[in-house]
């Protein structure tokens, strides 16, 4: 066969290239499971450490930890959710950033629950009446 001139030639296949994931989700993903992972190890800590005055400080300490990355989780998921679906397929990361606010909604839910278990445990026991 002989060669075929340049414009008889088919162009080449070109592939669309694949948006790039949110910074933001990434974000978010990591923020959410860096509270998972304070939150049990906090729960861990208290568990195994048999020193009640140790166990009742480090508990406290995960879940403050778990509140604080959880709330990062969550700002930054929304921002990055509200930003693809704005970006008309220019920006990637919608799968990263439901995760990341999935995962931070969770944490933060045990982070307030058990905050507020923690909170009326202390009003209980300061209420005791004093011998």
């Amino acid at each position: 066969m002989a060669d075929l001139p340049a414009q008889e030639r088919e162009p080449a296949a070109t592939t669309p290239a694949k948006p790039n994931s949110s910074p933001l989700a990434i974000v978010s993903v990591i923020s959410g499971f860096a509270a998972a992972l304070a939150f049990v190890s906090g729960v861990i800590a208290a568990i195994l450490i048999t020193d009640p005055a140790v166990s009742a400080s480090t508990m406290p300490g995960g879940v403050f930890l778990c509140f604080v990355f959880a709330v990062i989780g969550v700002v930054t998921g929304a921002i990055a959710f509200n930003r693809i679906t704005r970006s008309a397929g220019r920006l990637g990361g919608r799968g990263w950033a439901v995760s990341g606010l999935t995962v931070s909604i969770m944490s933060l839910g045990l982070a307030l629950l058990i905050g507020a278990f923690f909170t009326l445990a202390l009003w209980a026991f300061m209420m005791l009446p004093s011998d």
